[in-house]
């Protein structure tokens, strides 16, 4: 029997486990997390922490999509993780914790917590890609994991998903598992956004994407 917690952050949900004595590195893990991460018919979630030893911090996680791919980070996933570590008693109300993005620290206090993620990189602008013979122009920023943004336009509701889940399977951010947030600037100093994620559906939230597109606003030409 495998003991977890499932846990939500602003909207996505989360399988967690204790995985410190290594007993779940076995077999075929991607289609494990597949199989629990399946809605209806098993308990189903956005995706599957399993929480293991770390000799550089607190611990470490290997966090893996729905779908059985390893993502680097997750920002609203983080901070349930941190949760969970508190309340097992793992890590104390100030926690660090490692990751394919580096080292995240993170504070909890009751119900409330707060992380600090790694510093996305510098804006990438106007990159040509080529998606189903349309020609997008994206700029994209490092908060975690590659995100790139498309440039202000606008997107008609067939384009949105499709879209980003072509980009995402591009060989320039195929290997990273790429989310997508597709932007339109309505006025200055005002932008709305989407988001597709690695996992090819669209989700509630995704952390480390909140500020991208106002990163980005930063770079566009208002």
């Amino acid at each position: 029997m495998i003991e977890f917690y499932k846990m939500s952050g602003s909207g996505n949900d989360f399988i967690i486990i204790d995985n410190r004595d290594l007993s779940l590195n076995f077999g075929n893990i991607r289609e494990f997390v597949r199989k629990v991460c399946t809605r209806k018919l098993s308990v189903g979630a956005d995706g599957v922490f399993l929480i293991e030893p770390s000799t550089k911090a607190d611990f470490k996680w290997q966090f893996y999509n729905s779908d059985g791919s390893t993502a680097e980070m997750c920002g609203n996933g983080s901070r349930c993780v941190a949760r969970y570590a508190y309340i097992k008693g793992i890590a104390g109300t100030k926690m660090s914790f490692e990751t394919i993005a580096g080292i995240i620290t993170a504070e909890v206090n009751d119900q409330i917590v707060k992380v600090k993620l790694t510093d996305p990189s510098a804006v990438t602008s106007g990159e040509e890609l080529d998606i189903g013979g349309r020609l997008f122009f994206l700029d994209s920023s490092i908060p975690g994991f590659p995100m790139p943004s498309s440039s202000p336009m606008r997107w008609t509701r067939w384009t949105l998903p499709r879209s980003g889940r072509r980009s995402g399977g591009t060989p320039r951010f195929r290997r990273e598992r790429t989310s997508t947030s597709w932007s339109g600037q309505a006025r200055i100093r005002s932008v709305s956004g989407r988001l597709n994620a690695a996992s090819k559906t669209r989700p509630f939230a995704a952390g480390p994407g909140r500020p991208l597109p106002l990163r980005l606003l930063t770079t566009w030409d208002t």
